[in-house]
């Protein structure tokens, strides 16, 4: 017997497995605030995050736009993996591997691990006005690891929450980095945005890694750095896109798990908390038409805040750092997470892992 289907809702929470974008399969939840729309066929991106009080999607769109793996095909192949070409913006999930290209126990790793290219399956768990809740699943290909996560809209709350398992299937321990790749753009994000962050230290690495980058590489206190001209930079600060650079840091030494970035032009603003035990370090990505070559040729304007499991940004230096993770046979680890959008009132003091954000009187 066929299940029957509730009946169709055009109010409260809904979510609909319906439709297809670009030929890929697409889940979209909703409520009175939030439109969010996940490519169930490619890594379950987030294509889409739109706060519907002011039709603004806080997702960065690059100008390539979203394109299907499976019937574009390159002339010949990327040396670091497929991720670049089909590298739309918006947030991935990034395992069991992070940054540059790598080679673990006989298998070999593109840029940003396995499961951002790949498809999911989903099930819709529930379909209320007051909830609605999308568990999807994956098993990675050159990896033994099951990823499953739950994406869950609540009453009219502007938060996306994101519940999140990996297990390792395999026969004998398994090592792996686990991050997420949020990458925020206009027409939110300007000049007139701020970052917080509750970190101690920013650590900026070797030059080279960021040929148009503006800051003089080694370990900070949070938010200042210095410039390759040895001035102040206060890392803080989101850019302009004439500024025509592109950096690359990482925070670490973090009170509490969570980022976000004010706007003081709309008066509005977005958070993601985490575990902090899980992901210690934050990937910050900024580019203002700095990414001069392929694929972007200076026309990308973004700033990607990440939570990361590990640094540096290769999985074999995470390694010799010592900061990759470690999976017995059957073992799992979890992670829960909050992306919030919230009227920006002042300065942020925290953010709750539900994604309550409080501000300093």
């Amino acid at each position: 017997m066929i299940a029957a289907r509730p009946p169709e809702r055009n109010y409260g929470c809904r979510v609909s497995d319906d439709y297809h974008y670009r030929n890929l399969r697409t889940v979209v939840l909703e409520n009175k605030r939030l439109r969010v729309s996940v490519l169930v066929d490619k890594g379950t991106d987030i294509f889409e995050l739109l706060y519907k009080p002011m039709d603004i999607d806080f997702m960065y769109r690059a100008p390539s736009g979203v394109r299907d793996p499976t019937v574009n095909v390159a002339s010949i192949s990327n040396p670091s993996g497929a991720y670049l070409d089909f590298w739309h913006g918006g947030w991935q999930e990034v395992f069991p591997t992070g940054g540059w290209p790598c080679q673990y126990r006989g298998a070999a790793f593109g840029l940003h691990g396995e499961v951002c290219l790949i498809p999911w399956h989903h099930r819709i768990l529930e379909d209320q006005k007051a909830r609605v809740s999308v568990h999807f699943w994956t098993r990675t290909m050159r990896s033994p690891f099951l990823i499953e996560k739950t994406l869950t809209l609540e009453g009219e709350e502007a938060v996306l929450h994101i519940s999140e398992r990996v297990t390792n299937e395999g026969m004998t321990e398994a090592e792996f980095m686990w991050g997420h790749h949020p990458v925020i753009g206009p027409p939110f994000l300007d000049e007139s945005c701020t970052i917080s962050a509750p970190a101690n230290t920013v650590v900026v690495p070797d030059s080279g890694l960021w040929p148009r980058g503006r800051l003089r590489e080694g370990r900070y206190q949070w938010p200042m750095a210095e410039d390759r001209h040895g001035h102040a930079a206060d890392l803080s600060q989101v850019l302009p896109f004439s500024a025509k650079m592109a950096d690359g840091m990482y925070l670490t030494d973090l009170r509490d798990g969570w980022c976000a970035v004010s706007s003081a032009r709309l008066g509005l603003g977005c958070a993601l908390s985490w575990p902090k035990e899980v992901f210690s370090w934050i990937w910050l990505w900024h580019v203002a038409g700095g990414e001069t070559e392929s694929p972007f040729f200076g026309r990308n304007y973004n700033l990607a805040m990440e939570p990361f499991t590990s640094f540096p940004n290769t999985f074999d230096a995470a390694r010799e750092a010592g900061t990759q993770k470690r999976l017995a046979p059957g073992d799992s680890l979890n992670a829960s997470l909050a992306f919030t959008i919230f009227r920006a009132e002042g300065r942020i003091e925290s953010v709750s892992p539900e994604g309550h954000v409080k501000f300093s009187l």
